[in-house]
């Protein structure tokens, strides 16, 4: 290829590349579809020479994807590089050898100075002698002619054998192992998924044996990532097999094939036999048409699904197509994949969810405003208003619409709530590797404490980043995602904050309000509203990030166990502290299911929920909490450990509290005990005195008469004695001492105002 100063360059591709010159003037390139070679491992290993075989993968297209073709670049980059540097370090001790010792001596310290610039060798390795190349050709037909190229073709075979086996035996398990350790974040969704597999270069039709890695695992994130494989799996299978049926039928009877399909599929506990709403005087119409679609039952879609999956993924899938539960999460899933617009409504999945809505239907929204009626006891007006209301309810269009055939059974999806099946466009979109090496430029100058270079590198990125895709494009809330975490790096808080909030609004237009990096976006804001001092406005972002994860995900994702803890933080700031705790308790019921109890993760919780406790004023409970914390602390991480002396140092803290109050609550028992001892051996002159001499006795006059000793105590008990005496018990004892008996008196009026008391004889 020659550019526009007629220099020219060599082009490596497949045969089936193709170069052209238009009319136009430009040269455009064609058929770039296999760049990369094939995963040969995978042919040979599914797709076998017989083509009767049922079990024959599909197709021969099983390319490697690009990113692991570069991975496994950079590997041998890095293999290459260690190699140089090792020969470099085995020449300069030969180098060193051959002198004498004298010499040795004498030049020790620039063997330091020569040890110090080691570290910094690999910067300076030349790479012109490392090459790398794939022969995107080899297994495709293509057959060598001379005896050069066939030994140059065998090479080639060999290599791209060893980057399938790279795949298989390394790429694959070290993915499964990081969303294991958390080293990385957990999916969300089968989209999330498959993005994070991509980007370590693995195929989707790898999700077989992403499921069968975690089979008989014990441990909850594995067993978490192996449910989520076989949703996008079920997903993808019921994709072809929707596919299938309707190409076979005129798109006026879609919303029939898609409804009676969910049906089968997600509706099984609401009617174990759907029917397919058909308009019979429109099939007329269609006489010669396929409607096989009618007598799809639940156990013909499983089985069909169940050969797809094990066609398309390699995986046996015998049972659990649906999990318990998560009926709207695989809804989700399939709409995303074929493009479904669907009613927005609560769809029942279940008889007995079924009967919640009916039973608040009973009453109106209009007459439970009305003011309430006596049994038998109507307003006038009332009953013909309210017939006419009915009526006219009855009438109304949507309700028409939106009411099944009667004769019918209940199902969960209907023709009419299917609305629109959009197409689904893919897209590559070019990246731009200037605005790229702008912003890891920048990210190196901020860690070499060059900040201002750094930020100019940064807002540079930034700006190349609008310029090439626009405003509103995935990439550049990618960016601002980044931006903002390094900008909050260096302390520009207010800067940070509008970066995220520019993420956020960004991710929401262009990936969706129900996307994983939108949600992953509002979690980010909420941090940064935090940090500056907006709490309440931060707790509303993780609010509604966390009832957006719920929709995509369900409950008891292995990483909520992070954000419902920052929410916690967030409410002990505002001194909320028992909401606080009980966000503390959730994340710990998370963090001992998905961890277990005796994980490092789990004490650190348990020391954050006993600091809570604490702050709640229930000392007992935060030390038991604290001690378990420390226990495994010290287990764990052994006595000398950090975190281990700081559990330590609280449990102490909390114990040392603990005991003095249990020593104020004994302390004043005994103040009561001792009060009730000296009233009783006061022989009914003690109720007239303040006990203690804490206050003088009260008139004659306001204690006289049969009801005095009991004015006297309740004043003694109102002015503050300690302990708190018991009002029933006192009354009782007094009553006995004055020979009252079992006698009832007759209850007073409430005490009168003491100032107006006052005033009457005046008057």
């Amino acid at each position: 290829v020659w550019d526009k100063e007629n220099k020219k360059h060599e082009l490596e591709a497949s045969v089936e590349t193709k170069g052209l010159l238009g009319t136009d003037g430009r040269k455009y390139v064609l058929d770039l579809y296999r760049i990369t070679p094939l995963d040969i491992h995978w042919l040979e290993k599914h797709r076998a020479t017989d083509e009767k075989d049922e079990g024959r993968y599909p197709h021969r297209m099983t390319v490697l994807r690009p990113e692991l073709v570069e991975s496994y670049r950079i590997s041998k980059m890095r293999e290459y590089i260690t190699k140089e540097l090792e020969k470099k370090k085995a020449n300069k001790e030969q180098s060193n050898s051959s002198d004498s010792k004298e010499v040795k001596q004498a030049n020790g310290e620039g063997e330091k100075g020569d040890g110090e610039t080691e570290t910094k060798q690999p910067e300076s390795v030349d790479l012109s002698g490392f090459s790398f190349s794939l022969n995107p050709d080899v297994f495709s037909g293509q057959q060598p002619q001379t005896t050069e190229e066939k030994a140059e073709w065998e090479s080639d075979e060999k290599q791209v054998r060893t980057v399938c086996t790279y795949l298989t035996d390394d790429v694959i398990p070290r993915l499964v192992h990081d969303f294991q350790e958390g080293d990385v974040g957990f999916p969300m969704d089968g989209q999330s998924l498959v993005r994070d597999m991509h980007k370590r270069g693995i195929n989707a039709r790898y999700l077989g044996e992403m499921a069968q890695k975690c089979s008989g695992q014990e441990d909850k994130r594995l067993q978490a990532l192996k449910q989520l494989s076989q949703q996008e799996m079920v997903g993808r299978a019921f994709k072809h097999v929707c596919n299938n049926y309707l190409k076979q039928i005129p798109p006026c009877f879609a919303q029939s094939v898609v409804s009676h399909l969910l049906n089968c599929l997600l509706g099984t506990e609401m009617n174990a036999k759907p029917v397919a709403e058909v308009d019979e005087e429109l099939k007329e119409l269609y006489q010669g048409e396929d409607f096989s679609f009618e007598q799809v039952t639940p156990e013909t879609l499983r089985s069909e699904l169940k050969r797809q999956i094990a066609l398309r993924y390699r995986y046996d899938l015998t049972d659990n197509f649906v999990q318990k539960g998560k009926e709207m999460q695989m809804l989700r899933e399939i709409c995303l994949k074929i493009g479904f617009q669907l009613e927005a409504k609560e769809y029942q999945f279940s008889k007995d969810s079924l009967k919640a809505p009916q039973s608040l239907q009973e009453k109106a929204s209009s007459e439970s405003l009305a003011p309430p009626q006596t049994n038998g006891v109507h307003p006038e007006g009332s009953s013909s208003k309210s017939k006419s209301k009915k009526k006219k309810a009855d009438r109304s269009p949507n309700r028409e619409a939106s009411t099944p055939s009667p004769t019918l059974p209940p199902q969960t999806f209907h023709a009419d709530n299917v609305l629109n099946i959009v197409p689904i466009v893919k897209e590559a979109s070019p990246r731009s590797i200037l605005a790229e090496e702008a912003l890891d430029a920048g990210r190196m100058s901020i860690q070499q404490d060059q900040k201002d270079l750094g930020q100019e590198l940064l807002l540079e990125s930034l700006s190349l980043h609008e310029q090439i895709y626009g405003i509103l494009h995935p990439e550049v809330a990618r960016v601002y995602y980044a931006l903002s975490t390094l900008y909050y790096g260096l302390d520009e808080k207010n800067a940070a904050v509008e970066l995220a909030k520019k993420a956020v609004i960004v991710s929401e237009r262009t990936l969706g309000i129900d996307n994983s990096e939108t949600i992953l976006a509002y979690l980010n804001l909420s941090l940064m509203e935090h940090a500056t001092g907006n709490t309440r406005a931060a707790l509303a972002y993780t609010r509604h990030a966390m009832d957006l994860w719920k929709l995509v995900y369900g409950s008891r994702h292995p990483d909520s166990i992070t954000t419902i803890n920052n929410a916690a933080v967030m409410l002990q700031t505002l001194k909320q502290f028992k909401e606080s705790r009980m966000w503390f308790e959730s994340s710990l019921q998370i963090c001992e299911d998905v961890a277990g109890k005796n994980s490092i993760n789990t004490a650190t919780l348990l020391f954050q929920y006993a600091q809570s406790l604490a702050l709640d004023h229930d000392s007992r409970q935060a030390v038991q909490k604290m001690k378990e914390s420390f226990n495994i602390f010290r287990e764990k991480l052994g006595p000398q450990n950090q975190n281990t002396k700081e559990a330590e140092t609280w449990l102490e803290t909390l114990t040392h509290s603990a005991v003095n109050q249990a020593k104020q609550a004994q302390q004043a028992t005994a103040a009561l005990l001792q009060n009730r001892r000296l009233f009783m051996r006061g022989g009914g002159r003690g109720q007239r005195m303040a006990v203690g001499g804490a206050r003088p006795p009260p008139p004659a006059a306001a204690g006289a008469g049969a009801g005095g000793s009991v004015e006297g105590v309740r004043a003694a008990r109102d002015n503050g004695l300690p302990g708190g005496m018991d009002q029933r018990s006192l009354d009782e004892i007094v009553k006995y001492i004055n020979g009252e008996g079992g006698k009832q008196t007759t209850p007073k009026k409430g005490t009168r105002n003491p100032k107006r008391r006052q005033q009457k004889p005046t008057a």
